[in-house]
C-alpha cells in the first residue's frame, strides 16, 4: 500500500510523542520506494491492446504495492489510461482500491496534491461485497480523472504524489505515489501514441 509520510522533526517528536504505527508504516514505505531503481516502475506499466480493441488500456497496478500489517484491511493506488486508437483521445485516471471488513464505509471524496496546491475531486466508485462468512468483506474502487498537464508537473517533481480519500464512516485513507511511477506511466502512453501516429 502506498502511504503518505508525515514529516517530523526532533521538536515535533518531543512535544507529540513517538510516531504512531500508521506514521511508522508510511515512513518505511517511502524509504522502500526511494531505494527502488527507476527502471522498476517502467516494467510495472502493463498495456492491453489487440486488433479487437477500440482503445489501448494502460495500468501501473503492478508497479508498486506495499502490504499492510493487517491482512483484513488493504489499500493500493495506481494509474490507468485508455487511448482511443482512432482519435488518440487519452483519459488518465488515478485508481484507488481498498479492502476491509465489518461495514460499508462509503468513500465519496478525494483530494490529491499538485504543485499548485491540493485539488478536490468526486470519484466514480465501484463497490462490491466479497463475502459474508463470520463478517462481511468489502471492496471500494475509486476512479479520479486527472489532466495530463497536472500529471506531467508531478512527474517532473521530486516530492511524492499524495492522495486522501474520505468516507461517510471509518478512517481517512491516505496514500502516496512515487513521481517516477507517474513519469514511467506517461512515457509508456506517449510512446504508444507516437508509435501509432496519434496526437
Amino acid at each position: 500500500m502506498r502511504k503518505r509520510v508525515l514529516a517530523t522533526t526532533a521538536i515535533l517528536v518531543l512535544f507529540s510523542g513517538p510516531l504512531s504505527a500508521k506514521e511508522s508504516l508510511l515512513e518505511k514505505n517511502r524509504a522502500q520506494m526511494a531505494a527502488m531503481p527507476a527502471g522498476i516502475f517502467a516494467l510495472g506499466v502493463v498495456v492491453a491492446d489487440d486488433d479487437m480493441r477500440t482503445a489501448a488500456l494502460f495500468s501501473s497496478e503492478a508497479s508498486y504495492a506495499t502490504r499492510s500489517k493487517n491482512w483484513m484491511e488493504r489499500t493500493d493506488t495506481w494509474l490507468a489510461a485508455a487511448v482511443d486508437k482512432k482519435t488518440g483521445l487519452t483519459v488518465i485516471q488515478l485508481v484507488g482500491s481498498t479492502f476491509y471488513t465489518d461495514e460499508w464505509r462509503y468513500y465519496r471524496t478525494a483530494t490529491y496534491s499538485t504543485p499548485a496546491g491540493p485539488v478536490d475531486a468526486t470519484p466514480k466508485v465501484n463497490r462490491q461485497v466479497i463475502g459474508c462468512v463470520n463478517g462481511c468483506k468489502f471492496t471500494e474502487t475509486l476512479y479520479v480523472t486527472v489532466n495530463q498537464a497536472t500529471l506531467r508537473a508531478i512527474a517532473a517533481g521530486a516530492e511524492p504524489w499524495r492522495f486522501r480519500f474520505q468516507a461517510d464512516h471509518g478512517p481517512v485513507w491516505e496514500e502516496e505515489m512515487d513521481p517516477r511511477e507517474v513519469a514511467a506511466f506517461l512515457a509508456k502512453v506517449d510512446g504508444y501514441r507516437a508509435a501509432h501516429g496519434l496526437r
